[in-house]
C-alpha cells in the first residue's frame, strides 16, 4: 500500500503478545506470522496502542483477529469497496476494535496504514532500519 498511499508506513498487523506473533493481512489472506519474521522484515516498525486498547479489550481484540485467521485479502476494500468477509491489514487491525468504537467517532472508508498514529498512541518507533 506504500506506493498507493505515498506514505512510508505500509503495513499493520495486529500483536499477539502471549504468542509471539501477529495476525496480519496480506495478499494471501488472514494469516499468523512469528513476530521474530515481523519485526525482520520490517523496514521501520511502529507499535501503537488503538485508542480504544484497555488490558481486557486487547484480549477480545486478539481473539477477533485470530477467527478471521483464513480469510481472504480484500483488495477492493483498500479503495472503498469490499467485502465485509474480507480483509486489508489496516482494516482487519481496526475492525478488532469496533465494538469498542465510540458512538459519535467518524471512520474513514479507507484506513490506510500511514494514518493509525491518529487513532491511537505511539509506544515505540525504530526508525527506518537497513
Amino acid at each position: 500500500m506504500v506506493a498507493a498511499t505515498n506514505i512510508p508506513l505500509s503495513h499493520v498487523a495486529v500483536l499477539d503478545k502471549e504468542k509471539s506473533r501477529v495476525i496480519e493481512a496480506v495478499g494471501k489472506g488472514v494469516r499468523f506470522v512469528t513476530l521474530s519474521k515481523f519485526i525482520k522484515k520490517s523496514h521501520r516498525l511502529l507499535l501503537i496502542r488503538p485508542m480504544w486498547w484497555s488490558p481486557k479489550k486487547g484480549a477480545r481484540a486478539v481473539k477477533r483477529s485470530i477467527s478471521k485467521v483464513g480469510r481472504s485479502y480484500d483488495f477492493m476494500g483498500t479503495i472503498g469497496g469490499g467485502n465485509p468477509e474480507e480483509f486489508y491489514c489496516s482494516e482487519l487491525a481496526v475492525m478488532v476494535y469496533e465494538p469498542f468504537g465510540r458512538e459519535k467517532e467518524h471512520f474513514p472508508t479507507v484506513w490506510e496504514p500511514g494514518q493509525m498514529y491518529l487513532w491511537g498512541t505511539i509506544l515505540f518507533d525504530s526508525r527506518p532500519r537497513n
